[in-house]
């Protein structure tokens, strides 16, 4: 056999934050609030007299507390961070030391309240305050007042004497400045000491609404006794997180209930050094099993709702320093790419575990510093359980282990992003890091509860106004818009509208003057967060390409059905062959080609459209006697052919530049002198004969270029069956 060709020189893409140890779902964060009317607090930059600095607490004996750094050893932490002693997983944060940092309360003021900054007026699981009294104490009262100005019942207060009370403490072994000498006395016995009162908001059904205030009643004592309140903490209320949609999953673990042996044909092990992987409910031989579906409701919180990855895919990004990386990504689907008030993460680990690190990066290129997420060992770890007794499967002999009770486990994570200024920006991808002990992490799933809209100026119907949350604008409220100030008097400001691009539905805020041209407003009083702009999913109607677009899809796309284009909801593409002697490739849905579709997922490199383009796939004959036609646009150029002087060829004939080359492939019926030619092409044409595959100087039979006049060449091999 030979193959022929010809050619032609025409061609017809932050701010860091604390690693906290504790466990994460557990943690409570501080609280900001306003109120504190005494600077009790000698900072460590002070000079004599100390009294210049702060004021005294123990009003008796003139003696303050002092920051660690004023002279010896002790003192309030540095900054007034802490973890409290008495519960760690309670971080504590104690007012500006060069500031009324305290409540001070005493016989004449016996009362007093905090009320919480706007932005903290939220519901809470649990709270948290922070008291001491000095010359005796006890027990005092709190109560709460909500922003529906309803209140709780009395609470009790600890605020015991600040000098030898072991039970919940918050901070302790302090030491206390004298405003009369200005030294400091370095107690012995853990003294003095900020005691803890733990509310739990749940138990005494507090938690469905949102805290405005706290006001409290100091313990009975004497003339000289006198009580502070130094700090609130709380853990704020999940209303409800839904799963989110994100891409990174890389590894199949899960064997689907439709499986039949072998398992390893259905799943990769998640404990790879015994082969062992998850399974779904339902399959034969089981009576466990991951939920049909992946759907579930967290065991540790049901209004925590979650969505595993399809079982039949991968499902997990997993996390191992030889099978894959101790690191990995995932990137939320476009729709998900909000600022949320909490994040929940599913993970484990096997072969040890515990908390891994995670970081998260938001749309505008910032990040989070690292933060900390449950990963412990799948097997007997009892807290932060998101799915429990779930079964295993044997990848080596395809059998059920459910004899383990309550295991294997899935553990949840909630982070606070919105406590920790990390709730204003669009998340946009979480990369994770496994944790140090373990073979192997997993992450299963992500889900988020969105911000809502920052505080802004609320006008009353009466005209009053308030800066609060709009969901505490009230129903007859007008709210003017996050970020917007209440004006002097009554007079509330101009209100803010939110404006919708219509071209992106990117949502901007514009006061008073009106959205510009190319945006839409949503009406006086709108907000940005959640987005109101109404965004669809659209697919091209020839491609299948998945766009978003703000209310309406543009012209030469469909609207389709999701909220997102991850997964895509448009329809499969594939090649199509169109054009001269359908040559031509494109990719499209198969209801827009015009030609030859190959089959959905086909591409269009190599061309499988040109099979002549290349020696190798030619489907073109060549037969003695016969006048055959073709075209090579859209050809490619073939390795050139470095070597000279075989038929009428030169080096330049084979320059890469001009091998714009088609084949035809010729079997000889016998050993004979054949002539070949392309005489009456309407182009300028180079001839090559060659005895196989593919071109090269090696098989290289004969050669012309423009031997005879015109556009047509004449070659003539000896060639044999």
């Amino acid at each position: 056999m030979m193959q022929g060709r010809f050619m032609s020189g025409v061609a017809g893409a932050v701010a860091g934050v604390a690693l906290w140890s504790a466990p994460v779902s557990a943690q409570m964060y501080p609280v900001q609030a306003t109120g504190f009317n005494r600077d009790i607090v000698v900072e460590r930059t002070a000079v004599a007299p100390w009294s210049a600095a702060a004021m005294s607490f123990d009003t008796f004996n003139n003696w303050s507390w002092y920051e660690r750094g004023l002279a010896g050893t002790l003192g309030l932490p540095q900054g007034g961070a802490f973890a409290s002693v008495v519960d760690p997983t309670t971080l504590g944060q104690l007012q500006p030391y060069t500031a009324n940092n305290a409540l001070f309360l005493d016989l004449a003021t016996a009362t007093g309240s905090l009320t919480l900054v706007a932005a903290a007026q939220v519901r809470y699981d649990a709270m948290a305050i922070f008291a001491s009294s000095s010359n005796g104490g006890g027990s005092g009262t709190l109560v709460i007042t909500f922003t529906d100005a309803s209140t709780s019942a009395s609470i009790v207060l600890n605020a015991g004497d600040w000098f030898n009370v072991t039970t919940n403490n918050a901070l302790n072994a302090l030491g206390r400045a004298n405003l009369n000498t200005s030294v400091v006395e370095a107690t012995t016995g853990s003294n003095p000491r900020i005691y803890q009162t733990s509310i739990d908001m749940v138990a005494l059904g507090l938690n469905g609404r949102a805290v405005q205030s706290i006001s409290f009643t100091k313990p009975t004592g004497g003339n000289a006794q006198n009580t502070v309140v130094m700090g609130i903490s709380g853990r704020r209320s999940v209303t409800q997180m839904n799963p989110l949609s994100a891409t990174g999953w890389n590894r199949d673990v899960v064997v689907e209930s439709s499986a039949v042996a072998p398992f390893s044909a259905a799943a990769s092990a998640f404990d790879i050094a015994n082969n062992l992987a998850w399974y779904e409910t339902g399959l034969p031989g089981s009576t466990k099993g991951l939920p049909p579906g992946g759907g579930f409701n967290s065991a540790s919180n049901s209004v925590i709702h979650a969505q595993l990855q399809p079982y039949g895919g991968p499902n997990v990004l997993f996390l191992n320093t030889t099978v894959t990386a101790a690191s990995g990504t995932l990137t939320l689907a476009l729709g998900a790419q909000v600022p949320y008030e909490f994040l929940a993460v599913f993970a484990n680990s096997a072969g040890g575990g515990g908390a891994g690190s995670m970081v998260v990066t938001f749309t505008d290129a910032t990040t989070s510093g690292p933060l900390p997420f449950n990963a412990q060992d799948w097997f007997n770890v009892t807290t932060n359980n998101a799915i429990i007794n779930a079964g295993r499967a044997n990848l080596n002999t395809n059998v059920i282990d459910d004899a383990s009770a309550g295991n294997p486990r899935l553990y949840q994570s909630v982070i606070d992003l919105a406590t920790l200024g990390l709730g204003t920006r669009p998340v946009q991808s979480i990369t994770f890091t496994k944790p140090t002990a373990g073979t192997s992490a997993a992450i299963w799933a992500v889900s988020g509860q969105a911000a809502s809209a920052a505080p802004g100026a609320c006008c009353a119907a009466t005209g009053v106004c308030s800066v609060v949350v709009p969901a505490n604008c009230g129903a007859t409220g007008l709210f003017q818009g996050p970020g917007t100030a209440c004006a002097s008097g009554a007079t509330c400001p101009v209100p803010a509208i939110a404006c919708c691009n219509i071209t992106t539905g990117a949502c901007a805020y514009v006061n008073g003057t009106g959205c510009v041209s190319g945006s839409v407003s949503q009406g006086t009083g709108s907000v940005c967060s959640p987005n109101p702009c109404p965004v669809v999913v659209c697919c091209d109607a020839t491609t299948g390409v998945c766009a978003t677009a703000f209310s309406a899809c543009p012209s030469g796309s469909n609207l389709a059905t999701g909220a997102s284009c991850s997964p895509s909801p448009c329809p499969p593409s594939g090649s199509c062959c169109t054009g001269a002697n359908n040559q031509t490739c494109s990719v499209v849905v198969q209801m827009a080609c015009t030609g030859v579709y190959n089959g959905n997922g086909t591409v269009c490199s190599p061309n499988p459209c040109f099979t002549s383009d290349e020696c190798q796939t030619t489907t073109l004959v060549l037969t003695v006697g016969t006048t055959v036609t073709g075209s090579n646009v859209g050809a490619t150029n073939s390795v050139a052919v470095t070597q000279t002087g075989t038929g009428f060829c030169t080096q330049t004939t084979f320059s890469a530049g001009i091998a714009l080359d088609v084949f035809w492939k010729f079997t000889a019926p016998a050993t004979a002198v054949y002539d070949l030619h392309t005489c009456g092409s309407t182009l300028d044409t180079i001839l090559s004969v060659h005895s196989g595959c593919p071109v090269s100087n090696a098989n290289l039979l004969d050669c012309n270029d423009d031997s005879t006049s015109g556009t047509g060449n004449l070659t003539c091999a000896t060639v044999t069956p």
